[in-house]
């Protein structure tokens, strides 16, 4: 877990210059692109935090009431990494220089169905083709940026 927590500590002061989510292709999926290198794709549980309430979640649909999940994430866009905390069960904390709090939890085990998702979450590095990903089990998983 050293490792990981220590790759995951080269977020802190990169800019988001990406981010993708929603749709028909990627619904709830998150995909944060910082520095132009380092990319994070969420999986699992999510939420996004401003003032304490929260603004965006995982599991809205399209038309629920007030609900514009894709433009909340949007605004993390350009934001820059103040802090980051990983939980014993890979659970992360973001911290943006906004405010805003992306959190991340570890749902996707060993007892979801084997077609699903097989990874939480995963950080690579485009220009080193290295990844790390958080797998349903809940170990570490060290793979090439280009299988993903």
């Amino acid at each position: 877990m050293k490792n990981i927590n220590a790759y995951l500590q080269k977020l802190v002061g990169a800019r988001a210059n990406e981010v993708i989510c929603g749709g028909n292709f990627n619904g709830s999926v998150v995909i944060l692109v910082f520095n132009d290198r380092l990319v994070l794709t969420v999986q699992c549980c999510w939420r996004l935090i401003q003032n304490d309430s929260i603004i965006a979640s995982w599991n809205e649909a399209d038309n629920s009431i007030g609900s514009n999940f894709e433009l909340s994430v949007a605004t993390l866009e350009n934001d820059l990494v103040s802090d980051i905390n990983i939980s014993k069960y890979f659970d992360l904390d973001i911290g943006f220089k906004s405010g805003k709090k992306f959190q991340l939890f570890c749902d996707i085990n060993k007892f979801w169905p084997e077609d699903y998702f097989d990874e939480n979450w995963f950080i690579c590095d485009k220009e080193l083709d290295f990844c790390f990903a958080i797998n349903r089990n809940l170990k570490i998983i060290k793979t090439k940026y280009s299988t993903f």
